[in-house]
């Protein structure tokens, strides 16, 4: 995986420190001390702490709209591989961005104008990825392959699975615990989760 560059650590850090203290009781230099970066360079790329919380807003929104745009990117795959490649994919995704799941929960979701700008900002591609999937199940149900699933009910089954190992993944490893076993044991039985689902014979 590619190494997070001074902006991107800055965005994850922020995202981090708005999550714990809200707007209010986030501190740039603490921000600047998380991404493991000077203040100085933390203010090279933002103003200030409105322009950085606004900027983490748009990122949130930017990785939710590629999230949908990667269930796009398996199009041509057949029915079961494509399922399988979106919860894989979506599951690595978060992990890459852990602070995400929460900060939507808890800073975005529930407050009418960030609510809303999510909204617009990822209508469009989840409506893609909805009817992109839909097609490649529906043609896979009339042979058999697998049962009539509506896509928008699985892709929301997908968030639902994937965002809850990750929020909860304290929960149940130790800061000094087998993380990596852990994420690849519950990636594996998200997929077979998933699998479940859309299975003709259940």
């Amino acid at each position: 995986m590619k190494e997070m560059g001074s902006r991107e650590r800055l965005l994850q850090a922020a995202m981090e420190e708005f999550l714990e203290k809200g707007y209010a009781g986030a501190r740039t230099t603490e921000i600047a001390r998380r991404a493991a970066t000077s203040h100085s360079m933390l203010h090279y790329y933002f103003s200030s702490k409105e322009q950085l919380y606004v900027q983490v807003e748009a990122e949130a929104v930017a990785l939710v709209r590629a999230l949908a745009e990667g269930v796009c990117a398996t199009e041509g795959l057949p029915a079961v591989e494509r399922v399988v490649e979106t919860v894989a994919g979506q599951f690595e995704f978060l992990c890459a961005h852990p602070a995400l799941p929460r900060f939507l929960v808890s800073e975005v979701m529930g407050k009418p104008g960030p609510t809303e700008r999510l909204r617009e900002g990822v209508a469009e591609a989840v409506q893609r990825a909805v009817a992109s999937l839909q097609r490649t199940l529906d043609g896979a149900a009339r042979q058999g392959v697998v049962a009539q699933t509506d896509a928008a009910m699985l892709l929301w089954d997908i968030v639902s699975v994937n965002m809850a190992a990750v929020v909860a993944a304290p929960l149940f490893v130790a800061a000094d615990g087998d993380w990596q076993g852990y994420l690849l044991a519950r990636r594996q039985e998200n997929i077979q989760l998933i699998l479940n689902r859309i299975s003709p014979n259940m």
